[in-house]
């Protein structure tokens, strides 16, 4: 982004406090004289380092010393920083579909052959005035959660739990209130993330169809 020019002004003599305190707050709007060298704000001159067009309207304000920019320098500025913004904003919103499309596209592959969704166990260090707030810590892994009872062979859970466990103490205490985790994309709406446990998925690996022809 191209900096905008910013002009230091200079005064001669004194100027009254009272003056001062009129134009310390905020931009002010002036003109620059015929001579290219004065900018004339409230009655006081201010004097341009550089010589500009006669006319030209500037930005005034007051950081210690007396600056200045032109109008439209200010305005460019100003449309170059919301660009970057909506360019910074439309990178967040892809990223985050992306995740979404990434989520959706793997999930789909786990056939669990009962209705499941995506859960998160809740740990007390994740409800801590460092943590997130939410039961839930940086090293918290998205489980599959079981919404009906489970029995495949040897292997038996009853609705609520996760897959990778039966063990109430290892299901989590759900501090928080819920098991289930939703997640938002770039454009508000809610998903649910990609499965991450490595037990839960070395579990689901019988019914996932993804390399499989």
């Amino acid at each position: 982004m191209e900096k905008m020019k910013i002009r230091k002004l200079r005064y001669n003599g004194f100027i009254d406090p009272r003056w001062i305190r009129t134009v310390q707050s905020g931009k002010h709007k002036a003109i620059v004289d015929l001579t290219g060298k004065n900018i004339i704000l409230k009655g006081e001159a201010l004097i341009l380092d550089v010589q500009l067009p006669p006319g030209t309207p500037v930005l005034i304000w007051l950081d210690r010393n007396f600056y200045c920019c032109t109008e439209l320098d200010f305005e460019n500025h100003q449309a170059a920083i919301r660009k970057a913004a909506d360019e910074e904003l439309q990178k967040h919103r892809q990223l985050e579909n992306e995740k979404r499309e990434e989520a959706e596209t793997f999930n789909a592959t786990i056939n669990v052959p009962v209705k499941w969704t995506v859960g998160q166990k809740d740990v007390l260090s994740g409800l801590s005035e460092t943590s997130w707030g939410d039961g839930r810590n940086t090293r918290t892994v998205n489980h599959i959660l079981l919404q009906e009872d489970l029995a495949e062979g040897r292997l038996k859970r009853p609705k609520g739990d996760f897959l990778c466990t039966s063990n109430k103490g290892l299901n989590g205490k759900q501090w928080s209130g819920a098991a289930q985790i939703d997640c938002v994309d770039g454009d508000g709406s809610t998903y649910l993330p990609k499965v991450t446990c490595k037990q839960c998925l070395k579990l689901a690996k019988c019914w996932m169809t993804i390399g499989k022809h």
